[in-house]
């Protein structure tokens, strides 16, 4: 810059900064020719104005503060332009020395293993080989050692237990007929060990220790080493014993409610099957796996019964109460789902098996003493539920018939609707010389007392809803509340008690829907009770559950087996969830959905005949004959 004529020709007392110079150009940024700044006046220059004068003459104009800004810029900018340059040496560096570490690392890989061309394939080195070698020679010791060591759990094998004659094995180790007991074969077991043998309680879900009768202990060649060790629950094995053999007492192996398991680990605690030593290994490595063969499913019996959770028994799970004279038959395609499976019922039932059903003919009272109890099968034998009741209760409680003067309310859908069933039951009470005052704001309308409330359609929440029937309200819908009150049904109506309630609903929750309508179906139907007996805890509740369909599949609107499977399942649940939660002092299931014939007894998806109707009128009659008579 030409410093040597700052200012000069510049006015020293300048007063103002010149705003326009020449042609309106502000001074502090004009630049122009020689001959035009010699041309201007220059008395009004502004005093700190940076006059630069280049060698081709020309003149240029700069603020000296903006300058000076300029140039400590510059100076900061060298500073940082020097920075980078060192880090750009040093990156070059250590790019530099990489590149000699990565060149001395590849040809040490080239050398130590095979040539460069190699060293980009896919080819396995020597010393990969020899160590995949070795792998698969530790895997054929490992499978090896499965298949000599793993061994079941459980160590008695059903299969060769000597079953008959009766048997009993000596101390000298020959086997004898006596008592009522059964006799194993050899059981391979191991010196130290401490066998247990364990019953599993189906009813309970737990294990009990139980006695053998005897035991006799072998060597590896089967040769007696000792016997006589009597009544027992556990035995500590020897030195040089190998194999023992042991007297059980028939009922561990009859006995339904019991599962009998010897093991050599203590007391267990879930219990398992037996099962050979290659099986087991098959089963670990499937399992694992993922994977089903024909030989795995049919070693571990997968059926329908471990393949779905749609199985189900609706069969009473406590006592059966019953009339002497009205005849029951109770029928499987009614009570067990899915088809095919069946249920054989034991101790005190007193009831004739046939193909496909259950009867009881009841030609007598009866109270039985032993313990309630039924297997539910699947096709292929296979105990799939069970319900038993060891502790309390019996199979059948069957009273005299002695009706007196009752009254009732049915509460229900289109098979109360239809007036038939609680037609049955005023005329059966009329003619055993007794009246049952039925109540209800709906009936057959003929002014005979056949009075219900039953809604053709209506599912378990419609009863919780102002909807209309008829044009009137549900009676059962209390506005403040807004919900199901039985307190403001009686009240409105002027009735001051009732006896019994029955209520006869789900079918029309269940039908066209899917699984999930089950459980709260349910709920709703245990709201209605609880309502009831918040009005009166003595009432007394029966639950007619709904009837499975017809079956004929032509006659139905929807998938019988699924409809079906649906209807028997909640049947099921409801029949548990009223055992659960009340006493048969105050709630019972009727047997209204056991006793109708799928063949005759019903005419389509949901509605019974007329003898089905009359059937079901009885069954009422049956369960308030036996409740009075308690």
């Amino acid at each position: 810059m030409a410093t040597d004529i700052i200012a000069r020709g510049m006015a020293a007392n300048a007063k103002k900064s010149v705003t326009e110079l020449g042609n309106k150009i502000e001074s502090e940024k004009w630049i122009g020719t020689k001959a035009e700044w010699e041309a201007v006046d220059k008395s009004t220059i502004k005093d700190g104005t940076i006059v630069y004068i280049t060698d081709d003459e020309t003149v240029i104009l700069y603020d000296k503060a903006e300058m000076e800004k300029i140039a400590a810029q510059v100076a900061t900018d060298k500073t940082s332009v020097a920075a980078d340059k060192a880090d750009i040496v040093s990156m070059k560096l250590e790019i530099s020395n990489t590149a000699t570490k990565l060149d001395t690392e590849y040809n040490n890989l080239t050398s130590n293993y095979y040539t460069k061309e190699l060293a980009n394939s896919t080819f396995a080195t020597k010393t990969e080989i020899n160590n995949t070698n070795s792998n698969v020679s530790q895997l054929k010791e490992d499978i090896d050692d499965l298949l000599t060591n793993v061994k079941s759990k459980n160590l008695l094998d059903k299969t060769k237990v000597t079953t008959s004659p009766y048997n009993y094995i000596n101390p000298n180790g020959n086997t004898e007929t006596y008592g009522n007991n059964f006799v194993t074969d050899y059981i391979p077991v191991e010196s130290g060990k401490v066998v247990t043998l364990s019953r599993y309680l189906i009813s309970s879900g737990k294990f009990i220790q139980s006695s053998y009768a005897s035991i006799c202990m072998f060597d590896a060649d089967k040769n007696v080493k000792s016997g006589g060790d009597y009544n027992k629950t556990t035995c500590t094995i020897p030195n040089g014993v190998a194999f023992v053999r042991i007297t059980l007492n028939k009922s561990y192996f009859l006995d339904v409610d019991s599962m009998v398991e010897l093991t050599d680990d203590g007391a267990p605690t879930i219990y398992e099957p037996y099962s050979s030593a290659s099986k087991k290994l098959t089963d670990e490595i499937i399992e694992s796996s993922k994977i089903a063969t024909i030989k795995y499913v049919d070693s571990k019996k997968y059926t329908m019964s471990l393949l779905t959770d749609n199985i189900g028994c609706s069969l009473p799970k406590s006592e059966y109460f019953m009339t002497v004279g009205i005849e029951e038959s109770w029928y499987t395609d009614s009570f067990a789902t899915p088809k095919g499976f069946f249920v054989n019922m034991y101790s005190g039932s007193q009831a004739d098996r046939h193909d496909g059903k259950y009867t009881f003919s009841n030609i007598s009272s009866y109270y039985g003493n032993n313990a309630y109890l039924w297997n539910l099968y699947d096709m292929l034998l296979n105990l799939v539920k069970n319900e038993a009741n060891t502790g309390t209760g019996y199979a059948r409680n069957c009273k005299s018939l002695n009706l007196q003067d009752c009254s009732l309310l049915c509460i229900g859908d289109s098979t109360v609707d239809h007036d038939v069933m609680t037609a049955k039951i005023k005329s059966f009470f009329t003619e055993n010389g007794k009246t049952v005052t039925l109540l209800g704001t709906l009936g057959d309308g003929k002014g005979t007392g056949n009075n219900n409330e039953g809604r053709a359609g209506w599912t378990t929440s419609d009863y919780f809803t102002n909807k209309t029937y008829d044009g009137v309200v549900n009676p059962f819908y209390n506005p403040s509340s807004q919900t199901f009150d039985f307190a403001y049904y009686m009240r409105n109506h002027n009735y001051s008690s009732v006896d019994f309630v029955a209520i006869q609903l789900g079918i029309n929750d269940l039908y066209n829907f899917d699984d999930t309508k089950i459980i709260p179906t349910w709920e709703n139907i245990k709201a209605m009770i609880d309502s009831i007996h918040a009005f009166n805890p003595s009432v007394k509740v029966i639950l007619n559950l709904p009837t499975t369909p017809n079956a004929d599949q032509s006659k139905h609107s929807v998938f019988e087996p699924l409809y079906r499977n649906r209807v028997v399942r909640y049947c099921d649940y409801a029949t548990t969830k009223a055992k659960e939660l009340y006493p048969t002092t105050r709630v019972r299931v009727s047997y209204n959905h056991l006793i109708l014939n799928p063949d005759t007894d019903i005419r389509d998806n949901v509605h019974p005949t007329n003898g089905g109707y009359e059937k079901m009128g009885l069954e009422v009659c049956n369960q308030i004959n036996c409740w009075q008579n308690s």
